[in-house]
């Protein structure tokens, strides 16, 4: 069940990361890259090496939201989520973007985490995918 929830929330962070690209056209680049993780999960999942998607999945986008905040641009999507939640028009689709993919991503590390915690932890040998999760969020 864990990983057919985590394959499903990386889909759709991947999905927001190509929307974000298209609507931000000066970090097109920087949003196309920050797609290439999820599909890493993606392709992780389909190879059978759930510990390690379920690693990345916690961290990536964790690494991804306090990278936002320290941008300033997290601040944004607070602001167009309260806009959302109010049901009103957003300044900037941009901004609404990053509110789901804030949402999408804590759902997709609590998740992962839970996924990791019932079907990993505690088994021979899982802390190496967490190192090695560390390593491959870090070197991204």
């Amino acid at each position: 069940m864990g990983s057919r929830s985590v394959f499903t929330l990386s889909a759709i962070m991947m999905v927001l990361f190509f929307l974000a690209s298209n609507y931000d056209r000066y970090f097109f680049m920087v949003h196309f890259l920050e797609a290439l993780i999820y599909i890493l999960i993606l392709m992780l999942l389909f190879y059978r090496l759930e510990e390690w998607a379920y690693v990345i999945g916690f961290l990536a986008p964790l690494f991804w939201a306090v990278l936002t905040f320290l941008s300033g641009t997290l601040l944004h999507g607070f602001r167009a989520m309260a806009q959302l939640l109010r049901l009103q028009k957003v300044d900037d689709p941009l901004d609404a973007v990053i509110a789901l993919l804030l949402v999408a991503g804590l759902a997709l590390a609590a998740t992962s985490a839970r996924a990791f915690r019932r079907q990993v932890w505690g088994s021979p040998g899982a802390l190496r995918p967490v190192l090695g999760g560390i390593a491959v969020v870090a070197a991204y």
